[in-house]
């Protein structure tokens, strides 16, 4: 079972290369979807895959990449899907 879910990432997350860092994470992990910055100052993700790779994805995430500084994370929606792409894109 594959579950397509929208995030909001709160911090330091733009301007600091953090939307690099996620396709990085993304590509690491199999997850499918995309990133982009969001007009408040904060970026959100929408991640494809299993529960294992969605929650793998989100643990290093959090973790943040070397000049940012996540200060939460939000699931905004979360659905079923029958099927996942790997592919993920930066919006811009």
């Amino acid at each position: 079972m594959y579950y397509k879910n929208l995030y909001i990432i709160y911090g330091r997350v733009q301007g600091v290369g953090f939307r690099r860092f996620a396709l990085r994470c993304a590509d690491e992990y199999s997850v499918g979807g995309w990133v982009r910055n969001c007009p408040d100052g904060n970026v959100e993700i929408e991640a494809i895959g299993t529960q294992s790779q969605i929650s793998s994805f989100l643990d290093k995430i959090a973790q943040g990449s070397w000049f940012s500084s996540v200060e939460g994370i939000e699931k905004i929606a979360s659905n079923q899907v029958e099927e996942a792409s790997s592919d993920f894109k930066i919006i811009r």
